[in-house]
């Protein structure tokens, strides 16, 4: 008597588990869609302007010794007004 009742619990369980497999194989075909038009578009991006992540980073190293020499001449600044006063 009780066999019946488990044997059903276990196929809806199981109807569920498919389902909710298959939207999320839905959500990750499309998600992976949309990254491809993402990478394609960056990389014509890259190839227009010439411009990747490489190229990136001689600005930005350039940037940080900026604002070090920048630091750097405020510091100075400071020292040699406060041994002023």
């Amino acid at each position: 008597r009780m066999v019946a009742p488990i044997v059903k619990s276990i196929q809806d369980l199981k109807h569920e588990k498919d389902d909710d497999v298959a939207a999320l194989k839905a959500e990750n075909a499309e998600l992976r869609a949309q990254n491809e038009k993402i990478m394609l578009r960056l990389a014509a991006l890259e190839e227009h302007t010439g411009y990747g992540p490489k190229e990136a980073l001689l600005p930005l190293h350039m940037l940080l010794m900026l604002l070090l020499s920048f630091a750097g001449g405020f510091t100075g600044f400071i020292v040699f007004f406060r041994r002023r006063l």
